[in-house]
């Protein structure tokens, strides 16, 4: 079935709708779909999310309630040291209360700027690394995290040496 005939099977959107791929997005699960008719153009933009296993190399906050996970791709090292590639979206409390268990502060701590436009730099506190399963768009590649991800679930179960 074609492209065309398949949006049309959705909702008899019919010929004014057109799926094409983004330019210059080297992933190709990035779409938009493009609807004419009245009232001129609509854009869709769909984000292909998975899930894929993280290290959690730090958090942000206190110990008794991190607000977010620092992450890194496993295997992405310098000098040893896991590269930050990230962070998770704010954790719930409740969330935040359930991974204490697995916080196991180094005693090493640094600063890392989160986002554009932010207050300045947040102190990381660095713990001994677990795995974790996120929820990321298409934007996670190339060692680092266009967007901060959804925290999953962590993955006490694995090994962070074997994770991949």
């Amino acid at each position: 079935m074609s492209r065309r005939a398949a949006w049309a099977a959705l909702g008899g959107l019919g010929a004014d709708v057109a799926l094409l791929q983004e330019a210059g997005r080297p992933d190709p699960q990035w779409t938009d779909a493009v609807s004419g008719g009245v009232g001129g153009r609509v854009w869709w933009k769909v984000k292909a999310r998975r899930t894929l296993d993280m290290l959690a190399i730090g958090f942000t906050g206190d110990l008794a309630a991190p607000t977010t996970l620092v992450l890194a791709f496993p295997g992405d090292v310098d000098d040893g040291q896991p590269v930050t590639a990230g962070s998770t979206t704010a954790l719930s409390k409740a969330v935040g209360r359930s991974l204490q268990p697995l916080l196991h502060p180094t005693g090493e701590s640094f600063e890392r700027t989160f986002a554009w436009g932010s207050a300045g730099p947040t102190r990381v506190t660095v713990v001994a690394p677990f795995v974790v399963e996120v929820e990321a768009d298409a934007s996670a590649a190339e060692g680092v995290l266009r967007h901060a991800v959804r925290l999953h679930r962590a993955r006490p179960d694995l090994d962070p040496a074997e994770a991949t």
